[in-house]
């Protein structure tokens, strides 16, 4: 699916994470990683972040550990600031937000557990297609903007749209 590598700094392909099994890498930033997983019991895919701010910690095996007394520091206080995240987007049902399933924390870090968009990163959509009709533009924008409107007035910020973050579902 994804032509990432797994690395020293992610979990392996193949490694069970509660009740998930890691299958594939869908990306990496400066403050998580992104794995598409499958659920070993209801067998469907899901999307895990896992918190990693990769200027701070490092990976020993599947065990995250922060550099420093001052890099553990700051690691838990935005390992806390990324559950609360995660807790508030969770009350959320909104067909422009991903839902968050669950989260948890295990191997010294947190991770939410997201549901799986069956679509097409517009990033890529653009690769292919190179341009937009006006009506679609006017679609994805209203859209975008719905969604983010619901979260700014739970006191959110959205700190990462782009448009590999932006799926367009089939149909």
């Amino acid at each position: 699916m994804s032509k990432l590598e797994f690395n020293h700094r992610t979990l392996p392909q193949g490694y069970q994470l509660g009740d998930y099994v890691i299958e594939d890498l869908l990306g990496q930033g400066g403050f998580g990683i992104a794995y598409l997983a499958k659920d070993i019991h209801l067998h469907n895919n899901v999307v895990i972040k896992e918190y990693f701010p990769n200027e701070i910690v490092s990976r020993d095996g599947q065990t995250v550990a922060a550099f420093g007394t001052s890099g553990q520091d700051d690691f838990e206080r935005g390992m806390q600031r990324f559950v609360e995240e995660g807790r508030a987007l969770a009350r959320f049902n909104h067909p422009a937000v991903v839902r968050i399933l669950k989260y948890f924390q295990q191997n010294n870090t947190a991770y939410l557990v997201m549901e799986f968009i069956d679509g097409e990163p517009l990033d890529k959509y653009l690769k292919r297609k190179e341009t937009l009709t006006p009506e679609v533009v006017e679609h994805l924008a209203s859209e975008l903007l719905d969604g983010l409107t619901v979260v700014h007035q739970h006191g959110l910020i959205h700190r990462d749209i782009k448009p590999a973050n932006i799926m367009l579902r089939p149909g």
